[in-house]
């Protein structure tokens, strides 16, 4: 797993695809996640595009606190790109990530090709209860999360894996996540966006709605959906096929436009 030197701090990333291979598509994963949420889009979008998907920092193995604020990340994010080379690229966000690829589009439009969120929204909302159980006991905050993650389809396996990220990260860096996100509203500006943009969502995401993916829809002019059906907040593990192919068909089209 490469990594490169931001801010003083080692950033890492997975990478797939050769260096000829254009354009680059960069995943950003979600709260208390990593980039090993992206496997299946590593293994298979690789031959498409340079894919690329790093671990925010203090996330995964990235050196440093968590950021704490998405205008940071969005802005992390830039030193990023510029110390890989790119010029021009795709981004795609996963809820925590869907959101600081909102921020970077609206400070950087014309870097982007186009724009994925993923189980994501304008704005964040959690339970108090649900903060007050991670501090407390964090096991059964992580258990409760995975309960909510996953489709009714989704194998005990994934769910297990996705129990095991969520405590190696741990739960210093979930509740940073969460106060970084409940801050986090683009409302008042997600309408400027002028960036190409697909939405997707998972048909049972219970953490993210899709309500909040329509109310994007029709916040982003010319935006694009695609509801993915018996798939939860982890949309992108949960049904990588369809996934992908939407992912695929959408960089396809724009690229092909553009």
């Amino acid at each position: 797993m490469p990594g490169v030197i931001i801010d003083g701090k080692r950033s890492y990333y997975s990478r797939t695809g050769t260096a000829d291979k254009r354009p680059a598509a960069i995943f950003l994963h979600g709260s208390g996640g990593d980039s090993t949420v992206w496997r299946a889009q590593l293994q298979s979008l690789g031959g498409l595009c340079t894919v690329i998907a790093p671990d925010l920092p203090g996330h995964g193995k990235s050196e440093g606190p968590g950021l704490d604020s998405v205008e940071a990340y969005a802005k992390w994010l830039g030193r990023l790109v510029d110390a890989w080379g790119l010029e021009r690229f795709f981004l795609a966000g996963h809820s925590l990530g869907g959101a600081v690829a909102q921020g970077y589009a609206r400070i950087n439009p014309k870097r982007l090709i186009g724009l994925v969120l993923v189980g994501t929204a304008m704005s964040f909302s959690f339970s108090q209860d649900y903060s007050e159980l991670v501090k407390k006991d964090f096991l059964s905050a992580v258990a409760v999360s995975c309960d909510g993650a996953y489709g009714s389809s989704a194998s005990g396996r994934l769910r297990r894996w996705g129990r095991q990220m969520l405590l190696c990260n741990g739960p210093g860096i979930l509740l940073k996540d969460m106060d970084v996100c409940s801050r986090f509203c683009s409302r008042s500006w997600a309408s400027i966006l002028d960036v190409p943009a697909l939405i997707i969502c998972g048909e049972e995401d219970r953490i993210v709605l899709p309500a909040k993916s329509r109310e994007l829809l029709r916040a982003i002019v010319g935006s694009k959906a695609r509801v993915i059906p018996g798939a939860g907040h982890m949309v992108m593990q949960e049904s990588p096929v369809a996934f992908n192919a939407a992912v695929q068909n959408f960089i396809e089209q724009v690229s092909g436009s553009g």
